[in-house]
């Protein structure tokens, strides 16, 4: 009864702020209350949804040790607030949205997981307040966009070839970037300006160099050189593959990916900071305002300080989208 107590009064003194405060919660906390007359909680509650992880036919590395998953935060509506409780996102839902379980798909994933870390350290990636580059890999392009909820038409994710097999993820409202990259080891591709071995510099674009020595610690098992060979017979336009090649060349990125997942990701990925990354606005024509998000920061209902339309007006937050379109 004591703990019930102490958590409605948080509730209470943080809604008379005003505020929406954004920590995991141990929702069990909430088990066996009646809650009907209770304020809703003014943060935000990880958890608790459904984790598609049950390994299938188009996803077997799902529930390997260390697949990683994503709590992901959105609005509520067409026009909604922040929701109160994050989505869980499995590779399952990468492969069901891309298409299948490739290898670029596994590794952007890995990198989307720990540049997301290093931007949001409480584990709540907001997808409202992100926006990203990739190389042209249409697997990188499209787990990054996923994950990130950056969209071309908004003007919050880009293409940039010189990035190669690398990604930038930048947090909108602290302008705090990150770029993210394998380690020597994994990067199972011919070895080009776009694709360096990852030591001082990850890829083509520019940025600050790294310190030598980021080398993963295990040893493949897989013959990393046969894929290697494989894949150059695609490279450049080439298509010198025949169809006994074809299957070995799926084979052997699949079993490279299980590899991986079988360690943590911070052995075979890593992440560097931007300080001086500068966002340039995509250079389509068709880039348009992104409404779904404008009234995300609209005090809740349950907030007294604003008992009227008219005061959740005035306590907007601040509306950055115009500017970003004229960056």
């Amino acid at each position: 009864m004591k703990k019930i107590s102490v958590l409605i009064a948080i509730g209470m003194i943080v809604a008379v702020m005003g505020g929406v405060v954004a920590y995991k919660t141990d929702v069990s906390a909430f088990e066996g209350r009646d809650t009907a007359w209770e304020m809703k909680p003014p943060y935000i509650i990880t958890g608790c949804s459904p984790i598609d992880d049950e390994p299938c036919w188009y996803c077997p590395a799902v529930d390997a040790p260390y697949a990683p998953t994503f709590e992901v935060l959105d609005t509520d509506a067409a026009k909604g607030r922040y929701c109160t409780m994050t989505k869980t996102i499995t590779l399952k839902d990468l492969v069901k949205f891309h298409g299948h379980d490739c290898e670029g798909l596994f590794h952007a994933a890995g990198m989307c997981k720990l540049a997301m870390d290093e931007l949001f350290p409480d584990g709540i990636y907001d997808r409202t307040d992100m926006r990203a580059m990739a190389g042209k890999s249409p697997c990188f392009c499209d787990t990054v966009m996923y994950l990130t909820g950056g969209r071309i038409r908004y003007g919050t994710f880009d293409m940039d070839p010189r990035l190669g097999h690398s990604i930038i993820v930048q947090r909108i409202s602290t302008g705090e970037t990150v770029m993210a990259s394998w380690r020597p080891g994994v990067n199972c591709v011919p070895i080009s300006k776009v694709n360096p071995e990852p030591y001082e510099l990850w890829s083509a674009y520019p940025q600050p160099t790294t310190p030598v020595g980021k080398h993963i610690i295990w040893e493949p098992k897989v013959d990393t050189n046969r894929l290697i060979d494989l894949k150059t017979k695609l490279w450049g336009g080439k298509y010198e593959i025949g169809p006994e090649e074809l299957t070995e060349l799926a084979w052997l990125q699949r079993k490279h990916v299980e590899e991986i997942l079988t360690h943590p990701l911070e052995e075979s990925y890593q992440v560097k900071r931007l300080p001086d990354f500068k966002w340039e606005k995509p250079g389509y024509d068709s880039i348009i305002r992104r409404n779904d998000i404008m009234f995300k920061n609209y005090p809740q209902m349950y907030s007294p300080s604003a008992g009227t339309e008219e005061e959740w007006l005035k306590e907007k937050a601040v509306d950055r989208h115009e500017e970003m379109l004229e960056e």
